[in-house]
């Protein structure tokens, strides 16, 4: 089994946690000989470059993580990729496609499987089904079956392996660093995938430190959180905070993206002490009527 992990970015400069995850999965719970591969492009490249890099890899399964700014152009590659490799098995996982996955597969005939939710165990899970030739009656895989599409509940990891295998490192050189520490969110906002999910998962504070140290020590110039709400927990925000401050190497910048509403008077009292530089804040306004505000709940 070959398989090509593919991340359209925004810009070069975005590196993406995703390919990386998926990879992690497949190095823990996946066959040792497989060979999986990350290919990561740009929605502002010529999409036969990056099929050409897909090609390179000469996959049996291509994986997409799918998202609004680069949906396009992952359908643009499947086709072209499909007209070089008609046997390929295409995989799209990702928030733009997995909360409609029978939609997707209903539109989309090149699209052979759809997983929903997180994919670190489910994608190497189906990689076995299609190697023993099974059906793949995996938790969060939808496809077609002979009665029509099938679905199966996604079910979340308890803890997910660490995206920051030796391909992270070897890739993101230069670029900004993404951290991972919580998963889901607390809130449910109409207008946000992200409350598909009404509960958070945190990662041991063991590992995240040991995660923000080796950044530390690169003396990367940013480090972005993608938690949705980081601030949403007062105890692990000032678990981190504490740690940054005090292995504060003068250099890294790290990124959050934060409610206001929910800072507490310790937290904004202890952030004062922070060097101008070492922290920013992502805060979204989503509007300043309260009707509004009631109507997206």
């Amino acid at each position: 089994m070959n398989i090509a992990l593919v991340s359209l970015n925004s810009q070069y400069i975005h590196s993406s946690l995703a390919p990386y995850c998926l990879l992690a999965g497949i190095q823990e719970y996946g066959n040792p000989s497989w060979q999986a591969h990350v290919v990561e492009g740009t929605v502002n490249e010529p999409v036969e470059g990056v099929v050409q890099r897909i090609l390179t890899a000469q996959p049996t399964a291509v994986g997409f993580c799918c998202y609004i700014w680069n949906i396009e152009q992952v359908y643009q590659t499947i086709a072209l990729v499909k007209e070089k490799l008609p046997d390929i098995q295409v995989i799209v996982g990702g928030p733009e496609v997995g909360y409609r996955a029978e939609n997707v597969l209903a539109q989309n005939s090149l699209i052979d499987y759809v997983i929903t939710g997180e994919g670190e165990y489910a994608l190497p899970m189906l990689l076995q089904c299609l190697e023993k030739g099974l059906a793949p009656a995996v938790a969060g895989v939808s496809f077609r079956g002979e009665q029509g599409i099938v679905s199966f509940p996604e079910q979340p990891l308890e803890n997910p392996p660490s995206p920051y295998v030796e391909e992270y490192f070897e890739n993101f050189k230069g670029r900004i660093a993404y951290l991972e520490t919580s998963r889901g969110c607390p809130f449910g906002c109409s207008y946000c995938l992200s409350s598909v999910e009404r509960q958070v998962r945190f990662r041991s504070m063991a590992l995240v430190e040991k995660e923000l140290q080796f950044f530390l020590d690169q003396k990367v110039p940013q480090v972005k959180f993608v938690d949705r709400t980081f601030n949403c927990c007062h105890d692990h925000t000032m678990a981190i905070w504490k740690y940054i401050y005090e292995h504060d190497n003068g250099i890294t910048n790290f990124h959050f993206e934060m409610s206001a509403d929910l800072l507490t008077e310790e937290e904004m009292e202890y952030i004062k002490q922070f060097r101008p530089g070492l922290v920013q804040f992502e805060i979204g306004v989503q509007s300043t009527n309260p009707q509004t505000i009631a109507a997206i709940n």
